[in-house]
């Protein structure tokens, strides 16, 4: 409901707590042009990390009833240090938890019936295949990802220690279990494969000269209707606060809350450095294939991305954060009919340089996969809904997710 704005705009209309006791001032209220949402000045800063409880009293609706005296709301803030950790948030479902195969690729010789095993080292779609046969993909140097890239077929991969990565991994009905340190291969389903955090970390991490942390937010057959469900899209539109919604920033407040806990100096030093101040900075989402599955989901899912960027925004304070999708381009281009080119077609209206949605013209920024597709037979596997678990294609979707960024980053 609008609010009233003679009763939104009293500051003496809001309370603003302390955890642990004591009270900020409150010296101005504003009211958003929808009417909706107010901003409140406070007469001294918040300390980071600290929560906080807003509650409003007086306050009365654009018909004139009066709103619900006492309601409270918990906070806790954020912090907004431009010169710190650059934060990026990877969220979506299992292919931003990772399927790329590294070592195991597709066997040329294998047939249903010739007893030869479907995937070898090295085999078609792999990494390592990649690496070995790096001259044959000039767009990507695939062979610098190796320690010794003068052996392509036996080298270790390399990692990063200016880019970390914070994913905890399992769902929340789990027992979940923190995997962190230097980008490398294994922020994944498999310890063995990766994500689209291995590339757009590359490409973030020569982007600045202040460390990158990554925190991963990411469950498979997690749809955004439900699981992810913001609570804009619940005021507007029924239902309840999708559980993953709650657990992205759940998973976040643990790390930033903590984040020498985390990454003691001793191990990393390159955010010891910085004070272990931070800015989130970006935010990534690659999901779609179970919203694809349902013609209701499918055509709500506009409003609900659109709803998920703006409720995000407002929780960190940052109504500019920039953010880049990777759409849905599962069967390559072209490849989408039904509620998956529906789905498709609204992540594309939201992030698309033409976008029906002015407000994201500059800060959403949505790139096509449809060209990375691979066909299973020059893949590890059949599996669509995986991109058959190729690794060129989980490359190419990082990459181009961080080349987005770099585009929106101020």
């Amino acid at each position: 409901e609008e609010l009233y704005q003679l009763t939104a705009w009293n500051p003496a209309n809001y309370t603003v707590s302390l955890e642990g006791g004591g009270e900020v001032t409150v010296t101005d209220a504003a009211l958003s042009a929808d009417k909706k949402t107010v901003t409140l000045t406070l007469g001294s800063d918040l300390a980071v990390g600290s929560t906080f409880n807003v509650t409003f009293t007086n306050l009365t609706g654009s018909t004139g009833v009066v709103m619900t005296g006492g309601n409270t709301g918990q906070f806790r803030t954020w912090d907004n240090t431009t010169d710190a950790i650059k934060v990026f948030i990877l969220a979506g479902q299992s292919n931003m938890v990772g399927h790329g195969k590294t070592e195991y690729g597709g066997n040329p010789d294998w047939t249903a019936d010739n007893g030869e095993p479907k995937e070898i080292l090295g085999g078609l779609g792999s990494l390592r295949y990649l690496a070995v046969n790096d001259a044959s993909y000039p767009d990507v140097d695939y062979a610098g990802l190796l320690v010794d890239p003068s052996q392509p077929a036996t080298s270790a991969w390399n990692s990063r220690s200016d880019v970390k990565v914070w994913w905890k991994k399992g769902y929340v009905t789990e027992t979940r279990s923190v995997l962190k340190g230097d980008l490398k291969i294994g922020y994944a389903e498999s310890g063995s494969w990766f994500g689209p955090e291995y590339a757009f970390g590359r490409v973030m991490g020569d982007h600045f000269e202040k460390p990158v942390l990554i925190i991963k937010t990411s469950w498979g057959g997690i749809d955004l209707a439900q699981g992810f469900r913001p609570p804009t899209a619940v005021a507007d539109r029924g239902g309840v606060v999708g559980p993953y919604y709650q657990a992205i920033l759940a998973d976040l407040r643990e790390v930033l809350g903590d984040l020498e806990g985390q990454f003691p100096a001793a191990d990393h030093p390159e955010f010891a450095a910085v004070g272990y101040r931070y800015q989130i900075a970006g935010f990534g989402w690659h999901q779609g294939w179970n919203d694809g599955g349902s013609a209701a989901f499918a055509n709500e899912y506009e409003a609900n991305l659109a709803d998920l960027i703006d409720d995000l925004r407002a929780e960190f304070g940052q109504p500019t954060l920039p953010v880049a999708i990777a759409n849905s381009g599962f069967g390559g281009v072209g490849g989408q009919t039904g509620n998956r080119l529906t789905v498709r077609q609204a992540q594309d209206s939201i992030g698309s340089l033409l976008t029906p949605h002015p407000v994201y013209s500059g800060t959403v920024l949505t790139g096509d996969t449809a060209p990375f597709w691979r066909d299973a037979s020059q893949s590890p596997s059949s599996f669509g809904y995986h991109w058959n678990h190729n690794a060129e294609t989980h490359y190419l979707i990082g990459k181009g997710m961080g080349e987005a960024m770099e585009t929106l980053l101020p």
